[in-house]
C-alpha cells in the first residue's frame, strides 16, 4: 500500500511514465537528418545517395550493409527497401563555400556531437540556402541534381541535365511522416513497373532470339 492508501505502482509503470517526459530536441533530430548518413549515423560525404523515401546516406554505407545487412545492426529498420544501389538516386550536390572543414571538431563526425551548431557541406546551387532542414529540398530522381524545393518551382523548363522530369521525379528531402507514407506508395508502384518492364522485355528477347543478361 502506499501512503495514500493506493497500491504502489509497479516498475514498469514507472518507467513508462518516465518514458512520456521525454522531449526530443527537434534541432537535434533535424542535424542528425540532414547532416548525417541515415545508415552509418557518420557525416555525409559524398558520394550521398538518397532513396524513394528521401532518406540521405553516404553510399559506401549502403554498399557496405548491400553486402552484409548486419553490418549496421538497425540496417534492415532504416532501408531494407535498399536491395541494389539501383534502388538509390547519386545525388549532384553543391559544396557550401562557406562550409571549412580544417575549422570543423573532429569529434563532429559522428553523432556524439550534434549539441554543436554545425554548418551544412552543401548549398542550393540557385538560392545558395544551406540543405540543414530549415529550408525544404527536393532531388531529381532523373539526374540526381539538388535544389531547394522554393527555388525549384521558380524554375520554367521541365528539363534538368538533358533530361525530361515531372512532378513524379521530384523526391523530397526527409519528408514529413504523412508525405512519406505517400512517397513509399509512389515508390513501391516505380519498382513495381520497372519490375514487370524488366519481366517483359526478357520475354521479348526471348522470342526474338536475343540473349539478355
Amino acid at each position: 500500500m502506499g501512503n495514500d492508501g493506493g497500491s504502489i505502482p509497479r516498475r514498469i509503470e514507472l518507467v513508462k511514465e518516465k518514458a512520456k517526459n521525454i522531449v526530443l530536441n527537434p534541432d537535434l533530430e533535424r542535424a542528425a537528418a540532414w547532416l548525417y548518413c541515415a545508415l552509418s549515423k557518420l557525416l555525409l560525404e559524398q558520394p550521398v545517395v538518397s532513396d524513394g523515401l528521401g532518406k540521405l546516406y553516404n553510399q559506401d554505407a549502403i554498399i557496405e550493409y548491400l553486402l552484409d545487412p548486419s553490418i549496421y545492426g538497425d540496417g534492415d529498420k532504416i532501408c531494407s527497401h535498399i536491395t541494389s544501389l539501383k534502388d538509390t538516386t547519386k545525388l549532384n550536390l553543391t559544396p557550401n563555400p562557406a562550409y571549412n572543414e580544417k575549422v570543423s571538431n573532429l569529434d563532429s563526425a559522428t553523432m556524439g556531437s550534434l549539441d554543436r551548431d554545425l554548418k551544412s557541406k552543401f548549398v542550393c546551387p540557385i538560392s545558395m540556402k544551406e540543405m540543414n532542414g530549415k529550408h525544404r529540398f527536393v532531388y531529381l530522381d532523373t539526374c540526381g541534381c539538388v535544389f531547394a524545393e522554393q527555388a525549384m518551382k521558380e524554375i520554367p523548363s521541365k528539363e534538368c541535365c538533358g533530361k525530361p522530369f515531372e512532378s513524379q521525379n521530384v523526391i523530397v528531402i526527409n519528408p514529413t511522416k504523412e508525405e512519406q507514407e505517400s512517397m513509399r506508395k509512389v515508390m513501391e508502384e516505380k519498382k513495381a513497373k520497372a519490375k514487370a518492364e524488366r519481366k517483359a522485355k526478357k520475354a521479348e528477347n526471348k522470342k526474338n532470339g536475343v540473349v539478355s543478361d
